[in-house]
């Protein structure tokens, strides 16, 4: 299931794991895209976003999380140029409003979870409102603004970093927000609760056996 790594060679261990993501990511679920493109840094992992958005097979309402997650009511009201201290939310922004007028994110199939996206949504149509026409630094196609009644998009367990450790150590060399790390397993001997249990059941009586 999960491609496994061969040992890093290059300089940069991050770059490294960001090339591991990618190909983790084709050979898996659209809910495992899901995932990472929720745990991604907009600034950190702009490669991987954009890569990601760019695939033909990309959901569209993975294009529409991330492309709410780089604010781009905020932008919209910036009426002259695009915000100089946000390059990579900017670059976002613009690159899936291309990418939807090219015809990309007609199929959602992923569900979002509950309200997930409804007060960013909210906050770009009232700076569309309130914003003219002619002085908006870009225009929003319809696609980035429906809304699609989907059932939340659950991961198999099998796919997620909590339960399998390659797929946690994966996420943390590409340095993913809330990458799973493993805690140290107990020794092999036995816990505490089964020793303290061992240790009352010595002094309870036995009970009487029964005819």
């Amino acid at each position: 299931m999960l491609l496994k790594k061969s040992p890093p060679c290059a300089a940069d261990h991050r770059i490294a794991g960001l090339s591991d993501i990618h190909e983790h990511l084709l050979i898996s679920p659209m809910s495992v895209w899901l995932d990472v493109a929720r745990r991604a840094k907009l600034t950190d992992h702009y490669d991987l976003l954009e890569w990601i958005i760019g695939q033909p097979e990309c959901d569209a309402n993975i294009a529409q999380l991330v492309f709410y997650r780089a604010n781009p009511a905020r932008h919209l009201r910036n009426r002259t140029t695009m915000d100089p201290t946000a390059v990579h939310r900017d670059a976002l922004c613009m690159t899936i409003i291309e990418l939807a007028e090219e015809g990309h994110y007609q199929t959602a199939k992923v569900g979002l979870k509950w309200s997930e996206l409804d007060q960013q949504r909210g906050d770009l149509i009232r700076a569309l409102q309130d914003v003219p026409a002619q002085d908006r630094v870009f225009e929003v196609p319809d696609v980035l603004l429906m809304t699609h009644d989907l059932p939340e998009t659950k991961m198999d367990p099998q796919w997620s970093p909590e339960v399998d450790t390659d797929i946690a150590e994966l996420y943390a060399d590409a340095g993913l927000i809330g990458a799973y790390t493993p805690k140290a397993s107990l020794s092999s001997g036995p816990k505490p609760d089964s020793v303290l249990g061992d240790f009352v059941s010595m002094l309870r009586p036995p009970l009487p056996k029964t005819a």
